[in-house]
């Protein structure tokens, strides 16, 4: 994978920071991966001539591998990476136990990022002084990230409304966003009037007489995870089905006074 610019921004903060710049990405006469290659989950049964496939499993995560180090003109002034550089610099990018957000500073790429996790973090020597690294970053999936949205709706007058999202992932099946619901008081239906053959709205996410003070409600529909701010446990008034979008354009109904935010991260492919 290759990329014109020099900088990068972990964890939300800009390798200028430590006065480093990208020296290079991958290797530019590699084979590169610009999609994501799924495994077959499938069977043969004894005598048959075909095999019965029942999904698929994505397992190549995709892997970056960066050169970096010192910038020019601390390499013109020979003014090398300290000890006491080197541990801020590595303390900045191990020893996470979850994803951290990687952004390349480069034209074609301010909408995208990754999720990563460093599985690799070498020093590179000149002599007895050390000017840079060579790292390698793990992503969580084969996929970049288009920079989050929100789309927002305000029934708490109405009772009802509908919402249209436009899902930009890569992804040839559903996605699923994470659901913020606000101002809830009682019963509220969500439900994505674009799904195959749901015009009526019958598959829907649903929460039943909720308890007034729950306050704001956060669903992972991709986790299937429920949360609240005061910690009240909402599965007994769920009816465990969970919002997920198509490609493309998305009708998405709301009944019930509140608001409702929708953010998505869409998963896109991206080339070398």
């Amino acid at each position: 994978m290759s990329f014109p610019e020099r900088h990068f921004v972990f964890d939300g903060t800009p390798c200028e920071a430590f006065d480093l710049v990208i020296y290079d990405i991958g290797d530019n006469d590699e084979e590169i991966d610009i999609a994501s290659v799924a495994s077959p989950v499938e069977e043969t049964i004894g005598g048959r001539w075909r095999s019965y496939l029942y999904g698929i499993n994505f397992e190549n995560q995709q892997e970056i591998s960066m050169t970096f180090g010192v910038n020019l003109k601390r390499l013109d002034s020979r003014k090398y990476l300290d000890r006491l550089e080197i541990d801020a610099i590595s303390t900045w990018l191990t020893g996470h136990d979850t994803y951290k957000t990687l952004d390349i500073i480069q034209d074609d790429m301010t909408y995208v990022r990754y999720k990563v996790i460093v599985t690799s973090l070498k020093l590179i020597p000149y002599g007895t002084e050390v000017w840079a690294f060579r790292a390698t970053f793990k992503c969580d999936n084969p996929y970049a990230y288009l920079q989050p949205i929100t789309y927002e709706i305000d029934t708490t007058d109405e009772g009802s409304g509908e919402l249209v999202i436009m899902n930009e992932s890569s992804l040839n099946g559903f996605f699923y966003p994470v659901v913020t619901i606000s101002g809830l008081d009682g019963d509220v239906t969500i439900s994505n009037l674009s799904e195959p053959n749901n015009e009526e709205g019958t598959r829907a996410m649903r929460f039943y007489s909720v308890p007034i003070g729950t306050g704001d409600i956060t669903v992972d529909c991709d986790r299937m995870l429920i949360t609240t701010v005061n910690g009240i446990n909402l599965y007994g008034v769920f009816n465990k089905t969970f919002l997920r979008l198509v490609r493309g354009v998305n009708r998405i109904s709301v009944t019930g006074n509140c608001v409702v935010g929708v953010t998505c991260e869409y998963p896109v492919i991206m080339g070398g």
